[in-house]
């Protein structure tokens, strides 16, 4: 229910076997970037969880999508640098 029609980048992560991740996305003040993870393809359908900043999942094995996506506000996309950092535990 978000309007996230800004840019989005997407990073492929594979998995061999269950592996918890956590997944974070860091924006400059006046951006407004959210984390999204996506299983099996990178399209809406495939999203399993949102997050404003931190998504933490256990992963099956198979190859997973995270989408940086840029929240609209009514003055337009808040798009601006960022940090993604994938962690594994």
């Amino acid at each position: 229910t978000q309007d996230e029609s800004g840019p989005e980048l997407l990073y492929r992560f594979t998995v061999a076997a269950r592996t918890r991740v956590r997944a974070m996305v860091v924006s400059r003040t006046g951006s407004d970037l959210d984390v999204h993870l996506l299983r099996a393809s990178p399209t809406e359908a495939a999203c399993v969880q949102r997050n404003d900043r931190v998504i933490v999942a256990d992963l099956d094995p198979g190859t997973w999508y995270f989408s940086v996506d840029t929240f609209a506000s009514s003055a337009g996309p808040l798009r601006g640098e960022y940090l993604f950092a994938l962690v594994s535990e």
